[in-house]
C-alpha cells in the first residue's frame, strides 16, 4: 500500500484549476519522474573532466619534481616513474611511455645479469652438486 505525503498530490491525480499539462516530445523526462532534465549527463561529463584535470595536474607536478630531482638531491627517476603511473590512469600516451620504460629496464637488467662474473652458472638449488649428494636424482 502506498502512502502519500499529506501536502502533496500523486502523479495520477489531476491538478485542480489548471488544464492538464502535456509534456512536449523534446522534453527529456516524459515518464513522470520529474527532476532536472539533463543534469545527470552533465554531471558525469563534469566529473570526468575534473578527474582528468586532477590526474593531469598531479602527474605533471610529479614529472617536473622528478626532473628537478635528477640534478638536485632526491629520487628523481623513481618520482618520474611515479608521475607516469599516475598519468597512465587516464592517458594512453603515458601508458605507452611507461611500457617503453618497462621494456627498456628489463633489457638493461638482462644485459647486466649477462655481464656478471659467473653468469653461466646454474641458480642455487638447481641440481645435484658435490656438496649435496642428497639432491641427486
Amino acid at each position: 500500500m502506498l502512502r502519500s505525503i499529506p501536502a502533496t498530490r500523486s502523479a495520477a491525480a489531476p491538478r485542480r484549476g489548471f488544464p492538464e499539462f502535456v509534456t512536449p516530445s523534446w522534453y527529456p523526462c516524459r515518464d513522470g519522474e520529474g527532476g532536472e532534465p539533463g543534469v545527470q549527463p552533465l554531471l558525469a561529463v563534469l566529473a570526468r573532466a575534473v578527474r582528468r584535470g586532477g590526474v593531469f595536474l598531479v602527474g605533471m607536478v610529479l614529472l617536473v619534481a622528478g626532473a628537478a630531482m635528477l640534478v638536485l638531491p632526491g629520487p628523481g627517476i623513481a618520482v618520474i616513474l611515479l608521475g607516469l603511473v599516475v598519468l597512465s590512469a587516464e592517458f594512453q600516451w603515458a601508458k605507452r611511455v611507461l611500457t617503453w620504460f618497462r621494456e627498456r629496464f628489463t633489457d638493461i637488467k638482462h644485459q647486466a645479469k649477462a655481464r656478471l662474473p659467473g653468469a653461466d652458472r646454474r641458480p642455487p638449488g638447481g641440481g645435484p652438486t658435490r656438496d649435496r649428494p642428497d639432491r641427486a636424482a
